[in-house]
């Protein structure tokens, strides 16, 4: 039954996502497994609300208007309230969430399965994706499953190992940022080649400073290849599979073939927010002290700006991440860094270029 509950909230989720993805969380408090499953659709409807406040009486479908009905939320009540738990509607800033709570039953300790060995061919599993950059994650992805791989796409190294926990064999492929929220890409491939079920798992190192980790030949070492961001396709391809990736539909050929235009918009969105919060950032900076915090945005932004064509600008965010990270750059250099950036601005037509559900 939990599994069927889950089921039908994750459904009803993908079914009123606007495509940014359903989100699963897990939790233990309190001697209850506390589920939410929330989406980025319209919202819950107030008849839904209703039906889910308040003791069935029997399975009564709720129409709302919005790819069919409450029916599969019926459900899910009545399975909750018959395994003792709760499920209630939460009120996030946007979309609609769902939390059960279930109660736990302490298990007698079970004899742990044997872990299978390394299939031959590792491809036909799932490809764990660790990035923090919506951007480069969302075209990244997007080459990934050209290939013919499914993609599980991490944010941190606590995500990545809640996955791997979870699926310790699911996993053939790793791609890994360089700088992440909570380490570092050589830290979890570490981790990874220390697991013998997973010793020749595929490891790929993405960068926008692939030098710095070829030049640290303990690093390298740990990786099938090192990427330069933004990614090309081919090099991608030929990392994993050995042979070019197929290509994109459409022409062009381009990062940002194989995208929705849905997409290319939320990402063009994600890359003015951030490029504004910079600026702000940056005007506040004071040359005279090394700030990380505005060097790890820099880079971040860099690798975006890449990705649409931005040259320019990109060559500009990686001057201010040097000029941050490297102690041997002064006051002076760091201010005229500071004032170049700050001369650039994104392109008249930027605004209009990805704002329209149309191909660019």
């Amino acid at each position: 039954m939990t599994q069927q509950v889950l089921g039908n909230l994750i459904q009803n989720a993908l079914r009123h996502d606007d495509g940014r993805g359903v989100l699963v969380g897990l939790r233990a408090e309190d001697g209850t497994l506390v589920f939410q499953v929330a989406d980025h659709g319209p919202g819950m409807p107030e008849e839904i609300r209703d039906m889910l406040a308040h003791e069935p009486a029997g399975l009564r479908p709720r129409r709302t208007g919005q790819n069919g009905c409450g029916l599969g939320l019926a459900i899910a009540q009545r399975m909750t309230l018959a395994l003792g738990g709760r499920i209630a509607v939460l009120d996030p800033a946007e979309g609609a969430a769902v939390e059960v709570r279930l109660p736990l039953a302490a298990a007698s300790p079970a004899e742990q399965p044997a872990r299978p060995g390394a299939p031959e061919d590792r491809l036909h599993q799932n490809c764990l994706l660790v990035d923090d950059d919506p951007i480069n994650a969302q075209v990244t992805a997007a080459m990934l499953e050209r290939m013919g791989l499914s993609v599980d796409h991490a944010q941190t190294l606590e995500q990545a190992h809640a996955l791997l926990l979870a699926a310790p064999d699911a996993y053939g492929v790793f791609l890994l940022d360089y700088r992440l929220p909570d380490g570092t890409g050589p830290d979890f491939a570490r981790e990874i080649r220390r697991d013998p079920a997973l010793a020749e798992a595929s490891i790929v190192l993405l960068s926008a400073n692939a030098d710095w980790v070829r030049a640290s030949p303990e690093d390298a070492g740990l990786f099938q290849a090192i990427l330069e961001k933004p990614l090309d396709a081919t090099a991608l391809g030929k990392a994993i599979h050995g042979k070019t990736a197929r290509p994109a539909a459409g022409a062009g050929g381009g990062l940002l073939d194989g995208l929705s235009p849905t997409a290319r918009r939320r990402m063009a969105e994600a890359f003015t927010r951030g490029w504004t919060e910079f600026r702000t950032m940056l005007e506040a900076a004071d040359p005279a002290e090394r700030d990380s915090a505005l060097a790890a945005l820099a880079h971040k932004l860099a690798s975006g700006a890449a990705t649409f064509g931005l040259d320019g600008i990109a060559d500009r965010l990686r001057r201010i991440e040097a000029a941050h990270e490297d102690r041997t750059v002064d006051a002076t250099t760091r201010a005229k860094e500071h004032g170049a950036l700050l001369a650039c601005s994104l392109p008249p037509d930027w605004r209009n270029r990805f704002t329209e559900d149309s191909s660019a």
